[in-house]
């Protein structure tokens, strides 16, 4: 509320604080850097990845980044394409770095916090991609069929073919299956319920609120609002 705060409750034409912190906080999580120039009285956002944390050291040059008396003297602002000539030279005293998450390999530089949790987002996506197989493949656990040995390779191909068509998929689910020829199908496999699916997907979905330092009951996961004093009414 003073004149020294206008530059961040306005920091470009049209925008807000809010806008401000909604584009650094997006631009740390996803990089683990939010870099924002103060340029021609304005505020500017810098692309992460097309800035280059600059450091120097008198005593150890040739560590480069990790040397003891090391320092960071700029940023180099070089937008893709434009090598060279396009290359923007920043001091520190006009950019602001935003990094929550230190990376332990690098000074001054940030590591997203989805780093660490790439094998539950990768697990988590795989879970949601065997529910929607499931429902694809008929809502049913997976059926072996079985053929008779006189049964010729082409005779299998066809018939398989001509099952599938007749049976796969969300709009044959639940239709009465015809088999001939001596075929024999046995439905093997779990289904969701007998998977407990819904507890694994939620584990997974828990450790991804907490990476984010976001309560899974703020950002509504099933698991968070179970029993939950959200669930009781006050």
């Amino acid at each position: 509320g003073c004149p020294g705060l206008a530059l961040l409750q306005n920091p470009w034409p049209g925008g807000t604080t809010g806008d401000l912190l909604a584009r650094m906080e997006q631009d740390a999580s996803l990089s683990g850097n939010a870099f924002v120039a103060k340029i021609g009285g304005r505020l500017r956002r810098l692309r992460p990845d097309w800035v280059t944390i600059i450091s120097a050291s008198k005593d150890w040059p040739d560590l480069y980044g990790h040397a003891i008396d090391g320092e960071c003297v700029g940023y180099m602002y070089e937008p893709q394409g434009q090598q060279g000539d396009g290359a923007v030279l920043l001091l520190p005293s006009q950019v602001a770095h935003y990094a929550p998450l230190p990376d332990p390999e690098a000074n001054w530089r940030g590591m997203s916090w989805i780093s660490p949790v790439l094998t539950e987002i990768a697990a988590d996506h795989a879970a949601t991609e065997h529910k929607l197989k499931f429902f694809e493949n008929g809502a049913s656990p997976q059926v072996i069929v079985s053929y008779d040995a006189s049964i010729t390779p082409e005779k299998f191909a066809k018939f398989r073919k001509l099952m599938d068509a007749k049976s796969a998929g969300v709009d044959n689910a639940y239709k009465t299956l015809h088999l001939g020829g001596g075929a024999d199908a046995k439905v093997v496999g779990s289904d969701l319920k007998q998977l407990d699916f819904k507890a694994t997907q939620g584990a997974g979905e828990t450790r991804l609120a907490a990476a984010a330092g976001v309560p899974s009951v703020i950002v509504g996961f099933s698991e968070g609002l179970s029993g939950s004093s959200l669930n009781q009414g006050n």
